[in-house]
């Protein structure tokens, strides 16, 4: 990769770059997402914990509201309120988060939020 180029010319990233921001960790994380939509807030994905215990980067929690948001037309209040008992995310203090979950569940009409949306904003 010719960093120099990249970083100093205009334009897209040169051809031939091959350059991917996706690990093993951002595609568990993007997977729980697409889990949860797949059960329909119906039950919870067996893997939850790697959510409830993500203290080291709140930047794969981002991926997994990311994630919900890129899917926002599969989503439902069932499915937000799932997400929500089991990770809490509407306790999240971090404002990257709040930033995504917020919206959508307005967006969705999840009144129970509008408490710590309203705080929040």
């Amino acid at each position: 990769m010719n960093w120099v180029d990249w970083v100093q010319t205009p334009g897209p990233i040169p051809a031939g770059s091959n350059v991917s921001f996706t690990t093993p960790d951002t595609t568990a994380f993007n997977d729980l997402a697409d889990s949860y939509i797949a059960m329909q807030g119906f039950s919870s994905p067996s893997n939850i914990n790697i959510y409830i215990n993500e203290k080291k980067d709140v930047n794969l929690k981002v991926v997994f509201n990311n994630r919900l948001l890129e899917r926002a037309s599969s989503m439902n209040i069932r499915i937000l309120d799932r997400i929500d008992k089991d990770l809490g995310v509407s306790q999240e203090s971090n404002p990257e988060i709040g930033q995504r979950w917020y919206p959508l569940a307005i967006s969705l009409s999840y009144e129970s939020v509008f408490p710590q949306a309203k705080a929040y904003v």
